[in-house]
């Protein structure tokens, strides 16, 4: 009755750029995948894992916290591929001023990631 009550339809997405910010640190993504339900627009996490593995995944790209916050420190941009299960491969772009201690710029990472994410309301399942 009044379509209150249809079931979602969600299709595959892939998002072509995203980019997220925290404190000075920027980080770009392109080729995220995604689900998208095509009545309301909401997007969500490919795979229930998602999140998790694709942040270990970004840790392997960048060469680790310690190594992406030298390179940085340096004046360098990173960039690189995240690899994924199901052959999926996520470009990623790195670069700003990190954090003072190699802590705190591994804790900024996954708040610049969820920045980008939310850029397209991009959730969890």
């Amino acid at each position: 009755m009044f379509g209150w009550f249809s079931k979602r339809s969600w299709h595959p997405e892939l998002l072509p750029a995203l980019i997220g910010k925290e404190g000075e640190l920027v980080i770009g993504l392109t080729n995220v995948p995604c689900l998208r339900d095509e009545i309301s627009g909401d997007r969500k996490y490919l795979y229930s894992d998602f999140g998790l593995e694709f942040l270990n995944a970004f840790y392997d790209a960048v060469g680790g916290a310690k190594q992406a916050q030298s390179l940085l420190l340096a004046g360098s941009a990173i960039q690189g591929l995240v690899h994924l299960p199901h052959q999926l491969r996520i470009g990623v772009h790195m670069h700003g001023r990190p954090s003072g201690s190699v802590r705190e710029f591994e804790a900024d990472i996954p708040d610049a990631l969820t920045s980008a994410f939310d850029t397209v309301q991009l959730r969890p399942r």
